[in-house]
């Protein structure tokens, strides 16, 4: 077994592909006004990047803008982002503000660095390029651990 197959059957990815963002997606369907089809797409996406912190949970990872409005939504609904930590990961995916420009110009060298390999050595090619891309927009605002 490969060790990219072998990730994908962490049990905590099972858990993080199948968990219903429903409500988070419809507030960002309303907030942002995006298309069911793109956060659908949008869904996908921030899933695999929840794997991919829970996976490599001391990396700091920096999100791209599309990702990290879902992940904003999802916080929103606090319960639910709670028990999906609880239940999915067993520790906590905190969410960290970039507090000056340092902070924020290290964020775009570490989502090349970090993020977007840790994305694809778990799901290898099945990444939508449109949202990952190495020259996409980067949240400067937030990534996960610090380092």
């Amino acid at each position: 077994m490969n060790t990219q197959h072998a990730l994908q059957q962490d049990p905590r990815i099972q858990k993080l592909m199948s968990w219903d963002v429903t409500k988070p997606k419809q507030y960002l369907i309303k907030k942002e006004g995006f298309a069911q089809e793109h956060v659908d797409t949008i869904e996908t996406e921030y899933k695999k990047f929840l794997a991919a912190t829970a996976i490599f949970s001391d990396s700091y990872m920096p999100v791209c803008r599309d990702v990290d409005l879902l992940w904003h939504a999802h916080i929103l609904f606090t319960k639910d982002y709670r028990r999906m930590e609880k239940e999915c990961v067993g520790a906590a995916i905190d969410h960290m503000p970039a507090l000056t420009e340092e902070d924020s110009a290290r964020l775009v060298d570490a989502y090349v660095q970090n993020t977007l390999p840790a994305l694809k050595k778990i799901f290898g090619e099945d990444l939508d390029m449109e949202i990952w891309a190495p020259d996409a927009q980067v949240c400067k605002c937030c990534s996960t651990n610090e380092d």
